[in-house]
């Protein structure tokens, strides 16, 4: 039996200084689908497509641009990814 969801989890330690960047990009080789973890305006925020559909975006509410080391962890279920 396949399971009716996939998961995927985005873990990494980071320490910034800046406001904004890319910290993480991966795609399918045709960019259907992808997860992004970037800096937006000092906090961190992760969005993924996945077979073209929608963009779904998860911010974070603590902010990062203070020179100290911070866990950024995202565990997400998507019916798509199985």
């Amino acid at each position: 039996m396949l399971c009716c969801c996939a998961r995927f989890n985005v873990t990494m330690t980071i320490r910034t200084y800046y406001v904004k960047g890319l910290l993480f990009y991966i795609s399918n080789p045709t960019k259907s689908a992808y997860i992004a973890v970037q800096l937006v305006d000092d906090q961190v925020s992760m969005v993924y497509s996945v077979d073209m559909q929608a963009v779904t975006a998860i911010d974070s509410d603590a902010h990062v641009m203070d020179g100290a080391w911070h866990t950024v962890s995202q565990l997400t279920f998507h019916p798509s990814l199985a």
